[in-house]
């Protein structure tokens, strides 16, 4: 709060990274760029719409430009055309709801013959239980490789999780656990207009795969991907700088 109010006595824009508990709070910032106009909507129920323009995520310039490399699959000594699967586990919290999810998922498709099967750990997990799944079949990913190997994944499979706005934006199917209904997920994947992914259970997770690595399935992410990313590109830094500049001229 100090800091916010010695930026606004410099009387400069002020921009803020907000999470969700930006729709209740007061909002004192001059700008907010906005990932897209699924965020914006919700804003500007209790705030100006002025202060949210839609330029995309600087964070999702990088997944971005991570699709257009291949170093990560040198480093993890993955083969050309080897499909990959991510499992994108639940915090310990959650363990007693999704373990049986995950357990026996990962089990299903560590035996699709020439998949290799990665485990992104929830950041939690990270620090508080890091061999939580070390039981588990399949390899377990460092953060930052995550998001450098994610645009190169066959599909992401996990519970109820925010993590899947980065597989669909990488154009990545969201395979979900069928145990949560949809007012559990907090972006429609699974929407007829933006299905970017399908529930699945521990006994349809591999047939789902395998109708996605012989092409046979059928998403459609690109408006998934306008709604809630604005653009699929490597530009949302050029957007915000516009934003900005032009605020300062005005």
């Amino acid at each position: 709060d100090d800091f916010c109010r010695d930026s606004l006595n410099l009387k400069l824009p002020l921009l803020w990274r907000v999470g969700s508990e930006g729709r209740r709070n007061r909002i004192i910032s001059n700008l907010i760029t906005i990932k897209g106009n699924f965020f914006r909507e919700m804003l500007i129920q209790n705030h100006s719409e002025k202060k949210f323009p839609v330029t995309g995520s600087i964070q999702f310039d990088k997944l971005f430009e991570n699709s257009q490399r291949s170093r990560i699959l040198n480093k993890l000594s993955i083969r050309e055309n080897v499909p990959v699967v991510i499992l994108a586990t639940s915090p310990l919290v959650e363990n007693t709801i999704d373990y049986s999810f995950l357990h026996e998922s990962a089990l299903s498709v560590i035996g699709l013959e020439g998949v290799r099967l990665f485990l992104n750990l929830h950041p939690y997990d990270r620090v508080h239980c890091p061999d939580r799944f070390s039981n588990f079949p399949g390899e377990i990913l460092e953060s930052a490789d995550f998001y450098e190997l994610l645009p190169h994944a066959k599909a992401l499979v996990t519970p109820a999780s925010t993590v899947g706005l980065e597989a669909a934006f990488c154009k990545v199917p969201v395979l979900g656990s069928d145990y949560y209904k949809d007012i559990n997920w907090d972006f429609p994947y699974f929407n007829d207009y933006y299905r970017v992914g399908t529930k699945v259970n521990s006994k349809t997770v591999s047939q789902e795969i395998e109708k996605i690595i012989a092409g046979e399935s059928d998403y459609q992410f690109d408006n998934f991907i306008k709604y809630m990313c604005h653009a699929h590109d490597s530009n949302s830094f050029k957007r915000v700088s516009h934003v900005i500049n032009k605020y300062l001229e005005s």
